[in-house]
């Protein structure tokens, strides 16, 4: 896969031949490569908004005060983990260039990040048990089952147990549902 011409021209802009470039882009893996473009528009457009450019309107190589407003910014509706990830992309774009990347160094960066997590800390994730065979038996007994009603509620929870655990051998058992109101049952094998 060839890099973008555009790309090109700005690697070799920093001096790089076109095979240099060539393997600098293939340094990173192009999913990765892609997720990146995310954070430099976020940060490019904050900075036209914020007015932190320079005399060619470009925000490239970013300043440390710059990147810190920027998180300031992002503080409360992205995730730190995020935001490290937002500043790796914007240092990869600008060592993909031959930027300097002293910004990145400033240790009030990490502060930041810090209060950041202060004020806004990673929600704690539940603990999340797996649903077994016995999970799906007592779901299935706690439902009625004297109405043909609930027979799709029955079904719902055993397909859905199905289809999220297909090693299980969960199996629906019906004989003539409609006839002498049999509901169905479940079997495992």
């Amino acid at each position: 896969m060839q890099p973008p011409t555009t790309w090109i021209f700005n690697i070799q802009e920093s001096g790089l031949s076109w095979i240099a470039a060539y393997y600098l882009k293939r340094g990173l893996a192009p999913l990765t490569r892609g997720n990146y473009n995310t954070p430099r528009s976020r940060f490019s457009l904050f900075c036209r908004l914020a007015w932190y450019q320079y005399l060619n309107r470009g925000c490239f190589p970013a300043k440390a005060k710059w990147l810190i407003e920027w998180l300031s910014s992002l503080a409360g509706t992205v995730k730190v983990k995020t935001m490290k990830l937002y500043l790796a992309s914007i240092k990869t774009y600008q060592l993909d260039l031959g930027i300097e990347c002293a910004a990145f160094a400033d240790p009030r960066l990490e502060r930041k990040i810090q209060g950041i997590m202060r004020d806004h800390p990673e929600p704690e994730r539940p603990i999340r048990t797996p649903l077994t065979q016995p999970h799906l038996l007592l779901i299935l007994r706690h439902l009625s089952h004297s109405n043909y009603n609930d027979v799709p509620i029955r079904a719902t929870f055993t397909l859905a147990f199905a289809a999220f655990s297909p090693s299980c051998g969960v199996y629906l058992q019906t004989e003539r549902p409609h006839a002498g109101g049999r509901i169905p049952k479940v079997f495992s094998h």
